[in-house]
């Protein structure tokens, strides 16, 4: 399978947040970058927020905000607009079952538009996502005979 490489399209309203990797490493403070997150309205900090919500704020609802590419090389893309409304149906639905404010939600979902609706929906509404790295991963092998 050949892919080509993703460039990020410029335009008069593009910023590039990472122009010189080694002067930012060295230049890296927590300071600064805590001081480049919006923080929720009302206060505090929630990372569905920062990763959707804001831009939405911002007024960029139209731009990309996802693109996967999926093994056959059907191309999805989601606007923040359309990313948005899906986090948001997903935790509506997360509050309907009855799952509480930092109660666990696990996924073994690969990495498809449908993941990250459900990572950053479930981070929004405030409950936590734990890491199961290469869980996937070893129940396909294992239900192959591999291990």
């Amino acid at each position: 399978m050949d892919h080509s490489i993703i460039h990020k399209e410029s335009g008069p309203d593009a910023v590039f947040m990472l122009q010189d990797y080694e002067q930012a490493r060295t230049e890296f403070t927590w300071d600064r970058a805590r001081s480049r997150l919006s923080g929720l309205p009302g206060g505090g900090l929630n990372i569905g927020y920062e990763a959707v919500d804001r831009h939405l704020v911002a007024g960029h609802g139209g731009r990309e905000a996802l693109r996967c590419i999926a093994a056959d090389d059907t191309v999805t893309r989601l606007t923040y607009a359309e990313l948005g409304g899906l986090t948001g149906r997903f935790a509506n639905v997360l509050t309907a079952l009855g799952v509480g404010r930092q109660e666990r939600v696990f996924t073994l979902l690969g990495r498809c538009p449908e993941l990250y609706t459900t990572v950053l929906g479930t981070l929004r509404s405030a409950r936590a996502v734990p890491a199961l790295l290469g869980l996937r991963a070893r129940a396909r092998a294992a239900a192959a005979g591999a291990g």
